[in-house]
């Protein structure tokens, strides 16, 4: 099961980054368009999605209303913003 949510705004709360290379350019991620939250490593993880659907960031937090509140202040998704799909996980035999 995920939560999945649109962004309705981004608030510059969290600046997230990508280091390309050791040593190499750092740049600001894409724009994220949705966000997702699922179980997973004893936590919650919050996926940051680009309009290409590409993950382009993500952080772990404890419980699922942690993560809910990080996407709030970060882009302004209210409670009755985000649904619940399901979601294929890779198996490990």
């Amino acid at each position: 099961m995920a939560w999945i949510a649109n962004v309705r705004a981004t608030t510059g709360f969290t600046r997230h980054r990508v280091v390309h290379a050791p040593g190499g350019p750092v740049t600001d991620i894409p724009r994220v368009t949705r966000v997702a939250i699922y179980a997973a490593d004893g936590g919650f993880y919050l996926l940051h999605f680009s309009a290409r659907n590409q993950m382009v960031a993500d952080t772990w937090h404890v419980t699922r209303e942690e993560a809910m509140e990080q996407a709030k202040l970060e882009y302004l998704i209210g409670d009755d913003d985000w649904r619940t799909e399901e979601i294929e996980r890779e198996r490990t035999p």
